[in-house]
């Protein structure tokens, strides 16, 4: 498998993929931290925690490319800290070194290395971070501008003035004329692997860690490989910061000779103990193939939402013509056959129809008195038609939801929403008129899955999609029959509206307030279903509909 599809897998949290990663550059982590601080097993500990704060931030990776220089930076980043706070004296037996080794010793009064990484170390911060990059780690000023957000220039002056510094601090040495010659020969003695077990087999330099399904333990070169690196800040485990290590005390470990040579070839397999560091990955023989298993609270998997849902925009009354069917009493009637009914268009024939009906009945009731004054009142309007004016007032709608989380982008969302439809028909204009007003409530269950898009550290981007039932819970419909503009008659009854069945999809975005607490607006578009029942609502005139939820979302 191709390393950046390895990488990329592993942003995306695939436990195999972290594991390959692991097993190909397990080698060359432990030889960087064994060349820095000359103890095999701190620097066991060392890469350890150097893998642990690499795969902890991952997501902090924006270029694949550079895992391998990344990676190494991290680990000579966090031995360098741990050498500046541990100064033990690496003591190694005499008979263990071979007689080739020795050489006479000549006066001289050189600076010891141990002294040069001391003068580097206490280079001002800035000077030590450019030094740093563009010496130990081959990085050039272009790239490290980038990484620092300086100039290349700026990085140029500052290698130049840690120079003259270094030179300044080691003036006591006659050093000084050889130092352009020195230092980089210095810290290239740093970055030569080291065998540690002569009986080992060497392995071949290779530039690129090879990782393959059928094979995913590679032996991995210690040469300290750059091509681009990027800088971050580590953060030491607490236990470096004591004179102690839990595990281990530095100042007891059997040391082991070192000899430079071109590979290291450290047996990883069994090396590494059972170790947890600031509960969040946890490590247990990584090399025998074991799965790196981050906490399953690494991410926050619950979230509730108080939303308030809107439209963009009102609806505008519409006219439409109005009928009125009646019963025709000059019709003659069928035994057992329904009455025979007329239709009414204009308030002309409805006056006449409640002439006839007041002759054949010899009396009109009080809502038959009330309609004959409205009829007589807008006759002369709209050449006699009967108009019906409608008008829908915007649903409300407010909802509160849980969502869980499953991973990382994809979350499953359910509540409880209530809404309520107005709506208002006027029949007839003015000061005589009909109006109807009609109210139903709804309570309603959706369910919803989202996707997270992109997510940053205030601003997340996500979709939505789902269905939503809503159950009506009070449907009524009030009719006030006006004359003067005075209410003469109400009458009111229920309605007997079905359930309503709504799909829907949206696109959201969320601003965190705090960790805990953000606000969100997720425009989306809902189609209702018909229910043919014939009630006119603003649904029904409008089945797709642009919504607009937004409230606020606790996170935990």
């Amino acid at each position: 498998m191709d390393m950046e599809r390895v990488i990329g897998a592993a942003m995306a949290g695939d436990q195999q993929a972290i594991a390959k990663l692991y097993n190909a550059y397990s080698h060359k982590v432990l030889g960087i931290c064994y060349n820095i601080v000359g103890n095999r097993a701190v620097a066991e500990e060392l890469s350890h925690d150097a893998f642990v704060l690499a795969f902890s931030k991952l997501d902090h990776l924006r270029n694949p490319e550079r895992f391998d220089a990344w990676l190494s930076s991290i680990a000579a980043n966090v031995a360098l800290r741990y050498k500046q706070r541990h100064h033990t004296l690496v003591t190694v037996p005499a008979d263990d070194i071979p007689d080739e080794t020795w050489i006479a010793e000549e006066p001289t009064d050189m600076p010891t290395m141990d002294e040069i990484i001391a003068a580097v170390n206490a280079l001002p911060n800035g000077y030590g971070k450019v030094f740093k990059m563009a010496v130990m780690q081959d990085m050039s000023h272009k790239e490290i501008g980038e990484i620092l957000g300086i100039a290349a220039h700026s990085s140029s002056s500052q290698l130049a003035r840690a120079k003259k510094m270094l030179q300044h601090s080691l003036a006591k040495y006659w050093a000084i004329i050889l130092l352009a010659l020195l230092t980089p020969l210095a810290l290239l003695f740093l970055r030569q692997p080291k065998t540690i077990d002569e009986k080992q087999p060497k392995t071949a330099k290779t530039n690129e860690p090879i990782v393959t399904d059928d094979n995913p333990q590679v032996t991995k070169p210690a040469i300290l490989q750059r091509k681009e690196s990027r800088n971050m800040a580590i953060t030491v485990p607490e236990r470096y910061k004591q004179p102690s290590v839990s595990t281990t005390d530095t100042t007891q470990h059997e040391e082991v000779p070192r000899q430079m040579v071109d590979t290291t070839t450290v047996p990883i397999e069994n090396t590494l103990p059972h170790l947890k560091l600031n509960g969040n990955i946890h490590f247990a023989n990584v090399g025998q193939g074991n799965t790196i298993r981050p906490k399953k609270d690494d991410f926050k998997r619950w979230s509730a939402d108080l939303a308030y849902t809107g439209q963009p925009s009102p609806e505008a009354d519409r006219m439409t013509p109005q009928n009125f069917i009646v019963t025709n009493y000059e019709a003659p009637s069928v035994p057992g056959e329904p009455d025979p009914t007329l239709t009414i268009d204009n308030w002309t024939d409805y006056i006449a129809y409640l002439e006839v009906k007041s002759d054949i009945t010899s009396e009109l009731s009080e809502e038959d008195r009330i309609m004959r004054q409205i009829a007589k009142s807008n006759e002369p309007l709209n050449n006699g038609q009967i108009v019906r004016k409608t008008h829908h007032s915007l649903p409300l709608t407010y909802s509160l939801s849980l969502r869980y989380q499953a991973n990382k982008r994809i979350g499953l969302e359910s509540g409880i929403q209530y809404t309520r439809l107005n709506s208002l028909f006027q029949t007839g204009e003015g000061i005589n008129r009909i109006d109807e007003k009609q109210r139903i409530d709804y309570l309603g269950v959706p369910i919803k899955v989202s996707y997270r898009i992109w997510s940053g550290k205030h601003v997340g981007i996500y979709t939505s999609a789902g269905v939503t039932l809503e159950i009506p819970v009070k449907s009524t419909v009030t009719t006030e029959y006006i004359l003067n503009n005075q209410p003469e008659l109400r009458d009111s009854h229920y309605l007997d509206v079905p359930l309503q069945w709504s799909t829907g999809i949206g696109i959201g975005v969320q601003y965190n307030i705090t960790p805990s607490i953000s606000i969100f607006a997720e425009p989306g578009v809902q189609y209702y279903i018909p229910d043919g029942s014939g009630f006119e609502t603003y649904r029904t005139q409008h089945p797709f509909t642009i919504t607009i939820p937004a409230g606020l979302r606790f996170t935990w």
